[in-house]
């Protein structure tokens, strides 16, 4: 994992998805692909703010784990 305090600088401002958006309009993370394998994650409502980064392969294996339920901490 790495990191960077100024997202849109650093990483470009164009490319930027919100692919779990809803209706609370934009007030969510959002993602970008670069460098054909790491990913970046940031908060929509700061998009000049930091962001981490992670490899594609990382973030696959997290979305995989979460669907499985491996992030329910609800029984806890």
């Amino acid at each position: 994992m790495s990191h960077t305090l100024q997202a849109a600088t650093d990483l470009g401002p164009e490319g930027w998805q919100s692919p779990w958006s809803g209706s609370h309009r934009g007030d969510c993370v959002e993602v970008k692909l670069f460098d054909e394998q790491r990913v970046a994650v940031r908060q929509s409502a700061d998009p000049n703010g930091a962001a981490v980064a992670w490899s594609a392969k990382a973030v696959a294996e997290f979305l995989t784990g979460a669907k499985a339920g491996s992030a329910d901490f609800c029984g806890m």
